[in-house]
């Protein structure tokens, strides 16, 4: 089954043995966190397709591609969204397509991980010290273009990671639309 996504959805992934998606969950998971689930989030658009940060930069492409078995998949949706607010959405997150992915923001995280690993509680050093809209990953960009709706997962968008999100809409009782994640 091909999910069937709305502009503003939110789609949650997680790759079955994937080192790169071992590693983002690992370094997601601050001191006293459940361990991450999820080490990917896009942004839905109408029919089927998305908007992503990948390691190509941001991208449109399907969400066709999470429903192979590799991928376990969560598509959320605000329980009430405008067709105002979701071109609002929209409007910030074009502004983005072919942008470099943030390779740096992740070696960031990665830093502020062993660091609140050491200190056990979290730190966030490393990410503080990053340009706001410089090389964006797949969360800050879900988060930067939800800012235009006054959304802000639970913290400032330069510290959120995909299982931030996850929390968040599973908290706010969002709508879930598909859900392979269990």
């Amino acid at each position: 089954m091909k999910p069937v996504t709305c502009i503003g959805d939110i789609i949650l992934t997680q790759k079955k043995d994937s080192f790169i998606g071992r590693f983002i969950r690992r370094f997601s998971t601050m001191p006293n966190e459940k361990p991450a689930k999820v080490e990917h989030v896009a942004l839905g658009l109408n029919d089927g397709s998305l908007i992503e940060a990948t390691f190509k930069g941001i991208k449109i492409g399907s969400v066709g591609k999470y429903s192979q078995k590799k991928y376990r998949i969560k598509i959320v949706r605000p329980w009430v969204l405008t067709t105002r607010e979701q071109y609002s959405i929209l409007k910030k997150a074009n502004k983005y397509i072919n942008k470099k992915y943030g390779f740096g923001r992740i070696a960031a995280h990665a830093g502020d991980w062993f660091l609140s690993k050491f200190r056990g509680r979290e730190i966030r050093f490393f990410r503080k010290k990053l340009s706001e809209k410089d090389y964006p990953i797949c969360s800050w960009f879900v988060a930067w273009a939800y800012e235009a709706v006054g959304v802000d997962f639970g913290m400032d968008k330069k510290y959120v990671q995909p299982d931030d999100i996850d929390r968040y809409v599973t908290n706010e009782g969002w709508n879930i639309i598909y859900n392979t994640l269990k």
